[in-house]
């Protein structure tokens, strides 16, 4: 006799078939009792289901699904926007995210707009450098001066040299 645990009954996969897009994971428990989250989640995926929309966001971080309107306003500015300018119309989402989407989306930016982008990275960068001053003594043109190595010391290679096994000079003849 098998488990009963482990074999799905026709009726089970029909009820998760028709609620699955529909319903949370507490519903669906409730709905084929005896079945834990874990097996309602690897039958679906077995079977192919997704989960709807509206359903999304009770099984996932819903910050996660883009909404019909952040898409639309994202088509709408990304093309001429700075990433300061995305940041404020998007303010749930980051920089690395909304550029992700807007690569799904087929979207491309400006020539003006990547320049615009970096040079607000520059402000950035320079308000930064504002808030935590550098030492007065820094030298901004720092030079780099290249010295020739030390000579070695015969008297000190001699030593090393007679300090080897018999093997290790075997070796190094080869």
């Amino acid at each position: 006799m098998s488990d009963p645990r482990t074999a799905w009954k026709p009726i089970e996969i029909e009820t998760l078939k028709l609620n699955y897009r529909t319903k949370g994971m507490k519903d669906l428990i409730v709905l084929i009792p005896g079945r834990s989250r874990f097996s309602i989640s690897s039958k679906a995926r077995e079977l192919k289901l997704r989960a709807g929309k509206e359903v999304f966001s009770l099984r996932g971080n819903p910050k996660t699904l883009w909404t019909d309107e952040e898409t639309e306003r994202l088509k709408a500015i990304y093309a001429k926007a700075s990433a300061n300018e995305l940041r404020e119309a998007l303010p749930r989402r980051g920089i690395r995210a909304i550029h992700k989407k807007a690569e799904t989306c087929g979207l491309k930016r400006t020539y003006e707009a990547n320049l615009k982008s970096r040079s607000d990275a520059a402000k950035y960068t320079a308000m930064l450098n504002r808030k935590h001053p550098k030492p007065e003594d820094a030298d901004p043109f720092q030079t780099i001066v290249i010295r020739p190595a030390p000579k070695r010391d015969a008297h000190i290679v001699f030593e090393a040299i007679a300090q080897r096994t018999p093997l290790e000079q075997a070796w190094s003849a080869l």
